[in-house]
């Protein structure tokens, strides 16, 4: 991941891995441009020219779609390093939060299964089928709303620009489980092959698992949607992922409204509340009541009716009254035999006057004295009130800090200028800003609108939109024009770096562009070099390059396109690699490519240089100019006489001396 990172260096600064998609790993990362956090995706394995194009092109497919629930697409790039810029979505994965919850209630279901179909529809609208729609590819926000990822493999029903389909015909992509059956039996794929591989994602979501052939008869409308979306005809299906949330959506509505199951019980409309009887230990039957409330049970109607309804065998104990409105001992419940008819009812005998007069003197002296009717109802009203009043004083206190003025500020102008320069002015003048990418010839970075515009009285901390002119923008098509022309074409669409190549031929007009790198319709950042192949004249005048050394004359004819080859040739007057002439010569007329041959002095001729000592002076002379030399003579005076007029001394001596070099010789003279 080094050089990715390295070329990311500029603009991205990579934080901790978040996971993988798809054929990549996701980082989070922050836009030190734009000052936001966002998800960067760099390629997992070694990169190869096919693995390059298919990362660039999921990113040129999600790129051309904007929707709330699909990842949105900020930047792209890296050639044979390539990286996609995307939103960071805060959340987990659908596949992580089956593994947590194992199922969904159908109403959830049909709730997210309706925001996905949402998402593909709109990009079968823009013409890209997914071919690859699972949990894993399906992230969910904190909010609950989906965001369809991972374009990876997807699939163009129209011409991307580039001419290519983003896969070939034939080849089966995508997860083993949710593919669809004419994707794997490597027929085309549609719109209705990722409605088949959402019906497989909402089967997983509802029973846990994906589906085997094997599941029963659909018996709610969710269920026969789901197996609509399943079907292997595709014909059989929703016809597009625009029906399935359609139809989604009314399952939803129906599937929110349905009552929750509940165990088998008796029918509401057979139950009715009756006072329950219980016998104490000598056989009398009481009617169980707390001081002041009823006690009743539910039972069938037909014990309300009047028949006798016995409550089922149980132990323990049961509070009886005493008939003085106080629990006294308990009894155990009866607990009659199977097949003997219950006792009869007896009322309870009711007590003597006298004990009940002694027990009721016993409490009221036993009993605190009764506070006063006023002081209960004022406590009470002070604490029924104190909560009211606690929260209108809060809301007052919370409405006067929201209706306080914020101080307001004027918007600078930040129009023309770069966007790093724009936000640096922006967040001094206590502004954000949220900038919004604009086709223009302006260069990359450039603002080009700002609203609120200059000098409007905004509150500290609002958000300023500006519009940025796009860092790259779609080559043209220039081949066949001139080449001012094609540069002409090229700076409206904001490119102003060119290189032209030459291509030396004769069949079609001169200055005509015959190519460019990159190519038409691809996208080019700005300020990179286009190169433009232009037809050139290939004929070419020889120029005069006699009396310069070899190197700077050949690399004027190779400047101008010719070949050129060396020969070299002694010369007593030119200098050693001194070119002494050409041919063709100069001013003649030959065609790029042809081959110049440069003659280049080797310096003068090597002679060997006779030996003349003993000679007569004018034989040496003679012998010495005939080999090519120049002659010195000295003198000097001698005492014999046959060294008169004869040479005693020469320099060189012998061996090998430049053509036209001197030869110094010494010859004998007579003293007097």
């Amino acid at each position: 991941m080094a050089p990715v990172a390295e070329l990311l260096a500029d603009r991205y600064e990579l934080g901790v891995r978040l996971g993988s998609g798809g054929m990549g790993d996701v980082y989070r990362a922050r836009d030190r441009l734009l000052e936001r956090v966002v998800a960067v995706k760099v390629p997992t394995s070694t990169v190869t020219p096919a693995s390059a194009e298919r990362f660039k092109r999921e990113a040129r497919a999600a790129a051309r779609l904007n929707h709330p629930n699909i990842v949105v697409v900020y930047d792209w790039g890296g050639g044979t390093e390539p990286f996609i810029v995307m939103e960071l979505v805060e959340g987990r994965s659908l596949r992580a939060e089956l593994r947590a919850r194992q199922t969904l209630p159908p109403a959830e279901v049909a709730a997210l299964g309706a925001q996905i179909a949402d998402a593909l529809a709109h990009a079968h609208h823009h013409g890209v089928v997914h071919r690859d729609v699972k949990p894993s590819n399906v992230l969910l926000t904190p909010g609950g709303s989906v965001k369809v990822t991972d374009f990876g493999i997807a699939q163009s029903t129209t011409q991307l620009p580039g001419g290519e389909a983003l896969t070939e015909p034939g080849v089966v992509l995508g997860t083993v489980g949710y593919l669809s059956p004419e994707q794997i039996a490597g027929l085309p794929a549609d719109a209705r092959s990722d409605v088949y591989s959402l019906g497989v994602v909402l089967t997983e979501l509802l029973t846990g698992e994906r589906p085997t052939g094997g599941e029963g008869v659909p018996t709610t409308e969710l269920e026969h949607v789901i197996a609509r979306a399943r079907a292997t005809d595709p014909n059989a299906r929703h016809q597009s992922a625009a029906d399935l949330r359609d139809a989604l959506r009314d399952a939803g509505v129906a599937a929110a409204a349905a009552p929750p199951a509940t165990p088998a019980a008796i029918p509401a409309e057979a139950m009715t509340a009756v006072p329950v009887t219980v016998t104490d230990g000598s056989g009398a039957n009481a009617t169980v009541r707390a001081p002041g409330h009823a006690v009743t049970a539910v039972l069938p109607a037909a014990a309300a009716a009047g028949v006798v309804v016995t409550p089922p065998p149980r132990t323990g104990e049961l509070p009886v009254s005493k008939g003085d409105g106080r629990f006294g001992r308990r009894a155990k419940a009866a607990n009659p035999k199977v097949g003997k008819p219950p006792k009869p009812i007896k009322p309870l005998k009711p007590p003597k006057p006298k004990r009940r007069a002694r027990k009721a003197a016993a409490m009221a002296a036993a009993s605190p004295a009764p506070r006063r009717a006023r002081t209960w109802k004022l406590r009470h009203w002070l604490v029924i009130l104190a909560a009211p009043l606690l929260v209108a004083a809060g809301g007052i206190v919370a409405y006067a800090k929201l209706t306080e003025a914020a101080p307001t500020k004027p918007v600078p102008d930040v129009v023309d200028r770069d966007i790093l320069a724009a936000a640096g002015i922006m967040k001094d003048a206590g502004f954000s800003v949220k900038a919004t990418p604009v086709e223009s010839r302006r260069p990359g970075g450039t603002i080009l609108t700002q609203r609120p515009g200059n000098g409007e009285m905004l509150e500290e901390g609002s958000t300023i939109v500006v519009g940025v002119s796009k860092t790259d923008a779609l080559v043209p098509e220039v081949s066949t024009m001139d080449v001012e022309d094609a540069k002409v074409q090229l700076r409206r669409r904001g490119f102003s770096n060119f290189a032209v190549t030459p291509d030396y031929r004769d069949d079609v007009d001169f200055g005509t562009v015959m190519s460019t790198t990159p190519a038409a319709n691809l996208r080019w950042r700005k300020t990179d070099p286009i190169e433009l192949v232009v037809a050139t004249d290939p004929r070419v005048r020889v120029p005069s390059v006699v009396g310069q050394d070899q190197a700077s004359a050949a690399s004027a004819l190779q400047a101008l396109g010719l070949d050129v080859a060396v020969k070299t040739a002694s010369s007593s007057s030119a200098g050693v690699g001194v070119v002494m002439r050409t041919s063709p010569g100069a001013d003649e007329t030959v065609v790029r490519g042809d081959t110049i041959t440069l003659t280049v002095s080797s310096g003068p001729r090597q002679l060997i240089v006779p030996i003349t000592v003993g000679s007569d002076r004018s034989d040496a002379i003679s012998a010495i100019e005939d080999r090519g030399f120049l002659v010195n003579v000295l003198t000097v005076a001698v005492t014999r006489g046959n060294e008169v007029d004869t040479v005693v001394a020469q320099d060189p001596s012998g061996g090998k001396a430049a053509e036209g070099s001197t030869i110094t010789i010494t010859v004998g003279v007579r003293t007097k």
